[in-house]
């Protein structure tokens, strides 16, 4: 549990009481006193909230999450080749073998919400000892119900999602480590 804190700053006790007739001296305190509110014990009272907890940061606790939790959220990848990259599709999806190529820079941008699901899923990777029954809780609360993880066999297992996979997913399967599983053990996702 997360002590409470009293971040408020009275400034009022600054005024002597020879000075408490001085009008411009206390309207001074007044503002300084105001803008400490505001500027201050706002911010700390809402660093709980848009930083601490990974379940409600913004974009700048997402920031600091992914510093501590050494994740890169912001990606970017040079082009793969000199050649045309061609293949289906708006974004030539598909294709990640033989002539087809990326022939541009790739940024990956995550949704404020997707930060947070990965964030989330990597720390449960760090913290957890990734047994089945642990792994489908995060992957219930990362994605709902219907997304679980079986084994396969020995040292094997696969992640079950019930719907096609959105492609955010698959790009933080395949490039990032974030999806919990057991130490020495091949994960594929269906």
């Amino acid at each position: 549990m997360i002590k409470a804190f009293d971040f408020s700053i009275d400034l009022t006790p600054a005024i002597l009481w020879q000075y408490e007739d001085a009008a411009k001296l206390v309207e001074i305190v007044k503002n300084k006193q105001a803008f400490a509110t505001e500027n201050h014990t706002d911010f700390w009272n809402d660093w709980y909230t848009d930083v601490f907890n990974i379940d409600t940061c913004n974009f700048f606790g997402a920031a600091v999450w992914a510093i501590i939790l050494e994740l890169a959220l912001d990606i970017n990848q040079p082009p793969s080749g000199d050649g045309i990259g061609w293949g289906f599709g708006e974004f030539r999806k598909n294709f990640e073998n033989g002539n087809f190529v990326t022939t541009g820079q790739f940024a990956q941008a995550f949704t404020l919400e997707q930060r947070r699901i990965l964030l989330k899923m990597r720390y449960q990777r760090l913290t957890t000892g990734a047994t089945i029954p642990e792994i489908n809780k995060i992957l219930f609360d990362a994605f709902g119900a219907g997304v679980y993880a079986v084994r396969t066999g020995e040292m094997a297992m696969e992640y079950i999602f019930p719907n096609p996979i959105e492609p955010w997913v698959a790009f933080s399967f395949n490039s990032m480590n974030v999806f919990p599983t057991p130490a020495a053990v091949s994960a594929t996702i269906v």
